[in-house]
């Protein structure tokens, strides 16, 4: 089956594209990784993400815009729009997501923290009086047990003396 170059061409240019939206995507997952300090863990899901994320997308380049085959110029062009990407594009994006990571912070997720923190104040105060509740409680049994174990070491010595 042969395949014109303009379609080829038409192909590789939207390979290029693909190539820059997994890029983006890459930015974005890098940069919510610096915002939230991700851990092993997470980071290793997150990549494991973009794999999946670069390959749904160029398998479905493949399907939607060139009858569903992969080829040559599809691949190499996905890898060169995610290098033109890192090379001229990512700089800015990464300094632009940061200021949106920020203003996200402080409009949404400090705002909610607090509340969370007034939220949970009046819980905070009744489990630290639980804790002084307990103890007390604690020590009482202990008095107890104490006093009983008295009585028990003078009722064996009045046993024996009978």
């Amino acid at each position: 089956m042969e395949v014109s170059s303009l379609s080829q061409l038409y192909v590789f240019m939207v390979s290029l594209g693909a190539g820059v939206l997994c890029g983006l995507f890459f930015d974005i997952q890098r940069s919510l990784r610096k915002k939230l300090h991700a851990g092993e863990w997470r980071t290793a899901l997150e990549d494991v993400i973009f794999i999946l994320f670069c390959i749904g997308i160029t398998l479905s380049v493949g399907y939607f815009f060139d009858d569903g085959a992969v080829r040559y110029y599809l691949i190499l062009g996905s890898i060169s729009g995610a290098l033109f990407y890192a090379a001229f594009l990512s700089g800015i994006f990464m300094k632009i997501c940061g200021k949106i990571l920020d203003l996200i912070v402080k409009l949404i997720i400090a705002p909610a923290k607090k509340i969370f923190k007034s939220a949970l104040y009046p819980i905070k105060k009744i489990w630290i009086l639980r804790k002084r509740f307990s103890a007390k409680r604690r020590k009482i049994v202990k008095n107890i047990f104490s006093k009983l174990k008295r009585r028990t070491k003078k009722l064996k010595k009045r046993i024996k003396m009978l």
